[in-house]
Order: C-alpha cells, then sequence, then structure tokens
C-alpha cells in the first residue's frame, strides 16, 4: 500500500513537470481551437474547474438535453469510478466503490446515503429519481468526503445537479421532444422571461413515457415534471431566487428478471433456454407504484463588501409513494416443497423534509478564502402496510397491519479555510461539528380484534444520537499557470440507523488523496489524475453469510428449532474495510474538427477485519465463527476505461454533423457481498433454519463492454439541433443489482433502445 502511494506521487509530480515547461512554449500557438473553460461552484464559489483542488468531473446540460440523457443513470454513465445500481427505494450512487449497499430494513431507509445527490444545493437524504433532472445547466460530480463543504456528511462523495436560474439580461426558450422504441416518448421545454429590470421568471416542465423494458411489462416510464423559478434582484448586492417543483411518476411496478449467471451462458439458471435475458421473474411486476413529490426552497444571497458573502437556503418536500398488486409466493425451503400463497398487499408512504442552510463565504478581496456555514436539517417518514392472503379460508380477511415512523434530525456546523502560504502554495483547514438523531418506531396489528387498532411493534421505540467532529488538511501546489498539484487528508462518516432489537454504530472514514490538474498544448489537452487510500470502519451489513437446507439427519424433513428466533441471528454486524485506487481522465482537442475524451480508474475494495459470530447457533447448526477478511466487496470493478471519440464534419450550408462514439469497459464486480445465506422462516412443522447452496457466478457482474452511438447535426447559427442515437449497441443485459431476501430478484440495465431527439432554442 504504501508503495502504491509513493509510485502515484511520483507520477502526479512527473507529469506536471514533464509537461510544464512545454506547455508554456506550446501555449504561445494559435488557439483558434482549444478546450473551454468550466465554472463550477464545487466550493460555493464561481471557479475555474481546473483551480479546484478536488478530483472531480462535470457534465454539460446543453449535451445532456441533445442526446436525451435525462435522469441519473445516463447522466453518469460514463464518468470514472461511478456505478449506479438500481432498489426499490430509487437508484443508488457509488462513487470510487464506496455505496450504501443495505440501506433499506422493512420497506423503510435506515441510513443515510453514501453519496448524496444534491439539486440546486438542496440535500435530501432519500435515494435521486429521475423525476426532476431537467432544464439542467451542468452536474458536477465530486469524488471522495466533502463534509467541510457541504450539509451532508456524504463519504463516497456528493453529485450536484445545478438547473437554469432565470435571466434579466433576455427572453429566452428551448423545447426538446424525442421519439424512440419501446413507445419512448420525452418532451422537455422551458421559458425564461424578464418582467423588468429586478423580476425574471423561468417555467420548465419534462415528461416522459416508455412501455416496460421487461416481458411482463416492468420497468416502465410514466413521469410528468414542472418548475417555476422566480428571481428578485432589486440591486447588485441581492438576489433571491424562489423555486416551486412537483413531479408525478406511475408505474407498473418495481419488477425483477429472471435470473441468468451471463448474458453469453445462453441459459437461465434454471436450464430454460434464454430467448430474452430481460424476462420477467414473474408474470406480473411485482407492485404496481404511484409517487408525487412537491419541493419548494429559496436560494437567498446577500453581497456584503469585504465582508463576504451571506448566503440563506430553506426548503420543504412532501412526497407520497403508493405500491400495490397481487403477488405469488412460495413458502419452504428450496428442494422440499412448499405451499403456493397469492397475496395482496398495500404499502402506503409520506415522507416531509425540511431544512435550512445558513453561510458565509468570503469576498473575491479578501486576502484568503473561507466558508462557513449552520445548517439543519428534519425528515418524517410513515409507512403503512397492509396484507391479505387471498386463498385462504377468507380472502378478504386481513392478516397483517403495520406502522412503521422515522425521524431524522441533523444540526451541523462546518468551516473551511485555504491560506496562501506563497502565491503558488497554499494550505486547507477545515472542521465540522454534526449532531444526529435518529428516532424508529413500530406499530402492528396483534391478529385479534379490530385490525385498525395498532399495538407497540416487537422492537418498540429506538433513538439513536450522535455527535461527531470532521476534519480536513490539504495542500495545493502551482506547477505553473495550468498545472496543479493537491494533497488531503479528510474524514466523514455515515449514520446507520436501527435494525431488529440492534442500534449500530456510524460508519467512519478516513480518506488521504493526492491528484493533479493540467492543462497542455495551448489548452489542447486535459490531464486530470489522482489516487486515494480510505480506511474505512464500521462498515454495515445486513443479513447473514450462509446458504442450504438443515437437514443433518437426512431424513427428508426439515430440522426445527422452536427456541430461537429470527433476532437472535445477528443479522446484523459491522466490520472494517479498506478501499484504494486511482483515476485518470483526459480531453483532446485534436484537431479543429476532432475530440477525445478519456478515462481510466481502478479501484481496490476488501474486508480488512468482520467475522460473524454464531454462537448462539453452534448448538443448532454446527456453524463455525465465519470471517470475510480479504475478500473482495460490493459494487467496486477493478478497472473502469471510459472512450468518447467525436469529429465534426463541416456542411456546404454551415451546418456541422457530429457522429459521436462512447465506449465503457469494466471489469468484473460483485454485486452483494454474501455468499452464502441463513435464513430462518415458518413451514408446516415449526420454525427452521436453511441455506441453499452457494449462488456462485450469479452474485457476479462479469467483465463487459458496452456502447453508445450518436449522430448530431447542428443548424447554422445554432437555432436547433437534431439527433439521432442507439444506446447498448450490443444489446446486452448488465445487472444492476439484486434484491430480496437473499438477493431473491435480478435488476438489468435498460436493453438496445434508439431514437431521435430534437432540440429548438429561441
Amino acid at each position: 500500500m504504501r508503495r502504491f502511494i509513493f509510485l502515484t506521487i511520483a507520477g502526479l509530480l512527473g507529469i506536471g513537470l514533464a509537461f510544464g515547461e512545454f506547455s508554456l512554449a506550446f501555449s504561445q500557438e494559435s488557439e483558434e481551437f482549444t478546450l473551454e473553460e468550466i465554472t463550477v461552484t464545487a466550493q460555493k464559489r464561481e471557479e475555474n474547474q481546473q483551480k479546484v483542488p478536488i478530483a472531480m468531473e462535470v457534465i454539460s446540460g446543453e449535451v445532456l438535453k441533445e442526446q436525451g440523457r435525462n435522469d441519473i443513470d445516463e447522466i453518469l454513465n460514463n464518468v470514472s469510478s461511478v456505478l449506479i445500481n438500481t432498489a426499490e427505494d430509487g437508484l443508488r450512487v457509488s462513487i470510487r466503490g464506496m455505496s450504501n449497499d443495505n440501506a433499506i430494513f422493512d420497506n423503510m431507509q435506515t441510513s443515510k446515503p453514501t453519496v448524496a445527490v444534491n439539486k440546486d444545493g438542496i440535500y435530501t437524504n432519500r435515494n435521486s429519481g429521475n423525476t426532476d433532472l431537467f432544464d439542467i445547466e451542468r452536474v458536477e460530480v465530486l469524488f471522495g468526503p466533502q463534509s467541510t463543504l457541504y450539509a451532508s456528511a456524504s463519504p463516497g462523495g456528493v453529485v450536484n445537479v445545478i438547473t437554469s436560474d432565470p435571466k434579466l439580461d433576455k427572453v429566452e426558450g428551448s423545447g426538446t421532444l424525442e421519439y424512440g422504441n419501446y413507445s419512448q416518448l420525452k418532451a422537455e421545454g422551458s421559458v425564461n422571461a424578464p418582467f423588468n429590470d429586478f423580476i425574471a421568471l423561468r417555467a420548465a416542465f419534462s415528461t416522459s413515457v416508455h412501455d416496460g423494458y421487461l416481458s411482463n411489462g416492468g420497468d416502465d416510464e410514466d413521469i410528468k415534471s414542472g418548475r417555476l423559478k422566480t428571481l428578485y434582484k432589486p440591486n447588485e448586492k441581492v438576489s433571491i431566487v424562489v423555486t416551486g417543483e412537483i413531479s408525478k411518476s406511475k408505474t407498473q411496478g418495481f419488477s425483477g428478471a429472471k435470473k441468468f449467471i451471463d448474458q453469453d451462458d445462453a441459459t437461465f439458471t434454471d436450464g430454460t433456454p434464454l430467448d430474452d435475458p430481460w424476462t420477467g421473474a414473474s408474470d406480473e411486476p411485482r407492485l404496481a407504484t404511484n409517487r408525487e413529490q412537491k419541493r419548494i426552497f429559496a436560494q437567498i444571497e446577500y453581497d456584503l463588501g469585504y465582508i463576504g458573502m451571506l448566503s440563506l437556503s430553506p426548503a420543504y418536500t412532501r412526497a407520497t409513494n403508493s405500491n400495490s398488486g397481487n403477488q405469488t409466493t412460495t413458502l419452504g425451503p428450496p428442494g422440499m416443497g412448499g405451499t403456493e400463497i397469492q397475496t395482496f398487499s398495500t404499502l402506503n408512504g409520506v415522507i416531509t423534509e425540511k431544512s435550512f442552510e445558513a453561510r458565509m463565504s468570503s469576498s473575491e478581496d479578501f486576502p484568503f478564502k473561507w466558508i462557513m456555514g449552520f445548517n439543519i436539517y428534519k425528515s418524517l417518514e410513515h409507512m403503512r402496510q397492509w396484507y391479505f392472503e387471498l386463498n385462504d379460508d377468507d380472502p378478504d380477511l386481513m392478516d397483517s397491519n403495520r406502522l412503521s415512523i422515522g425521524e431524522q434530525n441533523t444540526t451541523a456546523l462546518y468551516g473551511n479555510v485555504t491560506y496562501p502560504i506563497v502565491d503558488a502554495f497554499r494550505l486547507t483547514v477545515g472542521f465540522r461539528k454534526t449532531w444526529d438523531e435518529l428516532i424508529n418506531e413500530g406499530f402492528q396489528w396483534n391478529g385479534v380484534g379490530d385490525p385498525s387498532i395498532l399495538e407497540p411493534g416487537r422492537d418498540g421505540r429506538s433513538v439513536m444520537e450522535y455527535k461527531d467532529p470532521d476534519y480536513k488538511i490539504g495542500v495545493e501546489y502551482d506547477l505553473a499557470e495550468n498545472s496543479m498539484l493537491f494533497a488531503d487528508w479528510s474524514t466523514s462518516y455515515r449514520v446507520n440507523g436501527k435494525g431488529p432489537d440492534k442500534v449500530m454504530p456510524p460508519e467512519k472514514l478516513k480518506a488521504y488523496t493526492v491528484g493533479a490538474k493540467n492543462r497542455f498544448f495551448g489548452n489542447k489537452l486535459q490531464l486530470n489524475a489522482s489516487a486515494y487510500y480510505y480506511d474505512y470502519r464500521n462498515f454495515f451489513t445486513v443479513g447473514d453469510p450462509v446458504d442450504t437446507i438443515v437437514d443433518y439427519d437426512e431424513d427428508g424433513q426439515v430440522d426445527t428449532n422452536e427456541t430461537e428466533r429470527r433476532h437472535d441471528l445477528g443479522q446484523l454486524t459491522t466490520g472494517d474495510a479498506e478501499v484504494y485506487g486511482f483515476d485518470l481522465q483526459t480531453n483532446t482537442i485534436i484537431t479543429r474538427n476532432d475530440r477525445l475524451d478519456f478515462s481510466v480508474s481502478y479501484v481496490k475494495k476488501k474486508f480488512a477485519d468482520i467475522i460473524f459470530d454464531y454462537t448462539l447457533l453452534t448448538n443448532n447448526l454446527g456453524l463455525a465463527d465465519m470471517t470475510y477478511n480479504g475478500l473482495e466487496m460490493t459494487n467496486a470493478p477493478h478497472w473502469t476505461i471510459n472512450f468518447n471519440y467525436s469529429h465534426n464534419f463541416q456542411l456546404p450550408n454551415g451546418g456541422v454533423l457530429t457522429p459521436r462514439l462512447e465506449y465503457r469497459f469494466q471489469s468484473s464486480y460483485l454485486m452483494t457481498w454474501q455468499r452464502e445465506y441463513i435464513s430462518l422462516a415458518q413451514y408446516d412443522d415449526g420454525t427452521y433454519y436453511y441455506y441453499r447452496e452457494p449462488r456462485g457466478d450469479i452474485i457476479y457482474q462479469k467483465a463487459y463492454r458496452m456502447g453508445d452511438l450518436s449522430v448530431l447535426y447542428a443548424h447554422p447559427g445554432g437555432a436547433w439541433t437534431l439527433n439521432f442515437y442507439m444506446k447498448n449497441i450490443e444489446n446486452y443485459a448488465l445487472k444492476r443489482s439484486l434484491i430480496g431476501q437473499g438477493g431473491g430478484e435480478l435488476r438489468l440495465s435498460p436493453p438496445r433502445t434508439y431514437g431521435g431527439v430534437i432540440t429548438v432554442r429561441f
């Protein structure tokens, strides 16, 4: 590990020294075509991306609009070290292998996201969906913990989605229409309208529908969203932007595909021929889903001159979620028969989020950069579930009625100071103090009397309180005008919440990062690189790691035990892990008409110290304690390579035709850390333990490659563009996640899609 860090630092230093002087000489040549300078707000102030000492990538909103990319999945598809998983509660973003692998228990999120997806600076602890990602200015992806700069202590990193603000200086608008296979139809539009010299409005909308990608109609989409922004700027010192949003989505249901080991094996795991990987695991999707979200928030800025900028950000969100439908379930262990039952269930959820952030940041005239902030965040979630067995004696009789309540209260103080020791060498010191409170409470009908009367659940009410300091120490050094080295040490944490009978300690992270940002050859080549080492403590795991039927006497019957209960199995545990690797991104203007973007990342993520204690089961199952030390962890392909090439054909009429090829290669990775699985369930003869055969290759995503192709025509003057695309050219079924008890269902990426997008501007 030390050798890896030493070689990385030496390599980054060598890059800057080798190219620095040559780049200065080359920059005197013509700059008719160069890479654009990208302005970001990663450090809560407008800065050139290449001057920010944070490993990051930026995606332009204009490119996303032209290529029809308006969900977080497609937006981050070609970003180094980023991997997207799908789950019943939404999309989960992993950066450098950092992911909340086990964020859901009993349909309720019990832990904060490892990677925060913020929109217009507003934090949410919910996994991001696709209902409000339109009219985007840009997307900033920050690698690693940013605890001393943001309202959330997100150890994996931050994804900032910045939408377009109203403008006072002009009337403008745009409209986008997309049509493709699977009856894909998307429409997006925006209008910017100044009323006078100090008030402007910007209205935007988005609709998107497509048929299900799975044979049972699952993975469909029907989303409608709208946003209204109002800018009030009475003078040069005051700016107020108030935003209101509403979004609605309706689908046939969260659904899994029939499991297979790999698409090239040509069979499903049950041995039937693999004609179509997107074959549903059931005849119908699991549960029809309706979601609605309303949000209002504001960005208030007051320029105090030399003192700095005061920013205030209040926000309120209310979201409702309803799932209902029939399902078929087989009770009993595999290989020993069982009873097939038909069920109907309804799950309704309501979550409200309130937050307020106040921060001060230094002015441009101040001798050094500083920022300090205060944040309050509160969320309250109610989940109600009703359950009926349709093939019992009385199908109209309710069999289960449960209520779960989850509450999160967070208060944080943070600050960051960057001081120039000399002009070329700067020191950064950051601090954060966070106070967290998580409250979980459950109620249920006990099966007797009025089912509307709920009693406290088995686990009762739990309150977890935690206060944590986080730190950052960093340095940055300018090797040349367009070359910078940086290094930092930072800490972060994530509160895990509660599972059955157990409150888990928070995960803690110490992150070490070195990096370099460079522009060479007259701003025609951008080369950014970083390397990191993460010391991860108290990694949270859900579920026990073993799988087979317990039948030690070999009589063909399930061995039973009436005394042990499920929560005695030690389903939750924590351990230590380590993550290390590097990222390298290049952007090159080869000629006036040719551009090449290339990135490569390497990540190694493994358990360092984690043991499952089976003391309670020794007399019943004869299981020894199991260690996972040294074994690979989830969502961490060792190698990821992205390759994007485009060429402009200048047409006689002044228009431009641009074909673009994007390719991604990833090595194999583990989808769930559990190689095996222990379960406890009810059967005709009582309570039993069972474990199935190890799942083998089903828990792996094998190495794969996937490409996208597009051809864009830009009309002379830029009034409109027309883009034809084909995504997932190979029609490759990429595994996205294993969900359910023991990985019961398999989620896949979309199949091959193709279509056209026309964008008009005025």
